[in-house]
């Protein structure tokens, strides 16, 4: 990536080095937070299946409450 760098400032694309762990840098750890703490409050499921099922509810809640707001 390093001797890469040159070239890929040429062609208009820029490497930003992040630190390891930057969650206020990545807007989609504001989504999964709301997700994990209210959506999807239970923390166990017997199998994945029922997890799938309980993940795809609290998204389809989440963008519910979203489109309520606009």
């Amino acid at each position: 990536v390093q001797r890469a760098r040159p070239l890929l400032n040429r062609l208009g694309l820029s490497l930003f080095f992040l630190p390891a762990y930057a969650p206020e840098l990545n807007e989609v750890e504001a989504v999964f937070g709301v997700i994990k703490s209210y959506e999807l409050p239970e923390r166990s499921y017997a199998t994945l299946p029922e997890l799938m099922t309980a993940v795809r509810r609290a998204f389809r809640r989440y963008r519910r409450r979203l489109n309520r707001r606009r």
